[in-house]
């Protein structure tokens, strides 16, 4: 073989390889997030959240938010993912929206294990935990 194919050779299965392991250690971004998740944390008033979400692979959501530890909101509603946003459609809402508000976020990652978003109209990030 000439020195010029030994060196495209080479450098294409370099390349190969370190897609290869890559690939196995990355989130995959702009998936839907199906399956239960939990988010733990404070507010910046200091007030401990819980929310609890369900998404479908029909595409429906439900879901609690507890706010030192009494429940505070319940509400479902549909989804749809355009890209890497994620706008869910709410079409019960306890107290806090009306139906059919639409709220985007912008998915940074999901995995086996988390869910990362961003609020599009806020720029907060927030981590979901899977739960099953």
């Amino acid at each position: 073989m000439k020195p010029i194919a030994l060196i495209t050779l080479f450098i294409s299965i370099l390349f190969s390889v370190s897609a290869w392991a890559g690939s196995n250690t990355m989130e995959t971004p702009a998936t839907a997030p199906i399956g239960e998740w939990v988010y733990e944390g404070k507010w910046p008033t200091g007030e401990v959240v819980e929310a609890r979400m369900t998404v479908t692979v029909d595409g429906r959501f439900f879901g609690v938010r507890f706010i030192n530890g009494q429940l505070e909101w319940t509400y479902s509603g549909v989804w749809r993912i355009a890209g890497n946003e994620f706008t869910y459609v709410y079409k019960e809402s306890e107290n806090l929206l009306p139906d059919n508000y639409e709220d985007t976020d912008i998915i940074l990652s999901v995995n086996d294990f988390r869910a990362k978003f961003q609020g599009k109209s806020t720029g907060d990030i927030i981590t979901y935990i899977r739960v099953r």
